[in-house]
């Protein structure tokens, strides 16, 4: 049940947050009320289009994340031993 909330509230912001791109970032009527956010939110909408480059800190962060999980599939020499155990008794 709590879930499902999450997963409803994280589905309404990214509606809030693509209704935001529209209406503001890509020229829209507020662009000239709240500049600052219309060039964050126009850089948004570049990286949503595939249009920009990926920022590197995100790069590094999937590399991390990879490099973790490839790591923990790696079968180490202390989960190994009671393995091999097991499988002579």
């Amino acid at each position: 049940m709590v879930g499902a909330v999450i997963a409803m509230l994280v589905v309404l912001g990214v509606a809030v947050g693509v209704t935001l791109v529209v209406a503001v970032g890509i020229a829209g009527k507020a662009s000239d009320r709240a500049p600052g956010v219309t060039t964050r939110l126009q850089r948004a909408a570049r990286h949503l289009n595939g249009e920009a480059d990926v920022p590197p800190r995100l790069e590094k962060l999937v590399r991390e994340v990879v490099e973790r999980v490839e790591s923990d599939r790696v079968p180490s020499a202390t989960t190994a031993a009671p393995q091999a155990e097991h499988a002579t008794r």
